[in-house]
């Protein structure tokens, strides 16, 4: 055992020592009846009174307990004792959990599996295409939950296309998101395909193109 915890024993033995000879000296008397104060011509009561015959007894125990504690040694031979030493420390490890539930237990069901791809993402046909723009359509099924939705694109159809857009929110009644992009050349195909992220994982939907106008 260490030096410090043998200190803390020792401290903690001597305190409660001390507490016992407290209590004991101050609720181990009993009071002298008041006539017998009375005929001993001692006074009782008030700021200035002289200590009473008991107050007197009290103080003699008490300081013949001080006196004894001086005389007490602490035997720590336990300390080495077999019984002790042999003692083992049997603590075991609790392992995490590895099926804590479900990460989101307001999601529809067998939509929140981690890092599973467990969400359909459908690619619409743009809208609204002009020289220089055009409005990119993506879809999720209602009930589906995802964490960001957006939208890939550019000239080559080889995936992953070059430019991506920024997150858009979905229509909760729809299930519908939408992008207008702008800043396209005039008269070029482009290829883009809607993507969504859910539970840590990426979701495509097909590759659809479309051509700008040339004016």
């Amino acid at each position: 055992m260490s030096n410090t915890l043998k200190v803390m024993l020792i401290a903690t033995v001597i305190i409660a020592i001390g507490v016992f000879g407290y209590w004991y000296a101050t609720s181990g008397g009993t009071p002298a009846p008041k006539s017998a104060l009375q005929s001993s011509g001692v006074q009782t009561g008030g700021a200035n009174s002289p200590l009473s015959v008991n107050d007197t007894a009290i103080s003699d125990k008490f300081l013949t307990l001080l006196l004894n504690m001086k005389t007490i040694k602490l035997d720590q031979s336990i300390f080495s004792d077999v019984a002790f030493t042999s003692l083992r420390d049997f603590s075991t490890t609790i392992a995490p959990e590895t099926n804590p539930g479900r990460a989101n237990p307001f999601a529809p069901i067998g939509f929140d599996v981690a890092g599973t791809a467990n969400i359909i993402v459908t690619t619409g046909q743009p809208s609204t295409i002009t020289k220089n723009t055009a409005t990119f359509v993506g879809s999720l099924p209602l009930g589906s939950i995802a964490a960001k939705q957006y939208f890939e694109y550019g000239n080559k159809n080889t995936t992953p296309l070059s430019n991506i857009t920024a997150g858009v929110p979905s229509d909760p009644s729809t299930g519908t998101f939408i992008f207008n992009l702008v800043g396209l050349v005039p008269n070029t195909i482009y290829y883009y395909r809607a993507a969504a992220i859910s539970n840590g994982a990426t979701v495509y939907g097909q590759l659809v193109s479309f051509k700008t106008l040339a004016q």
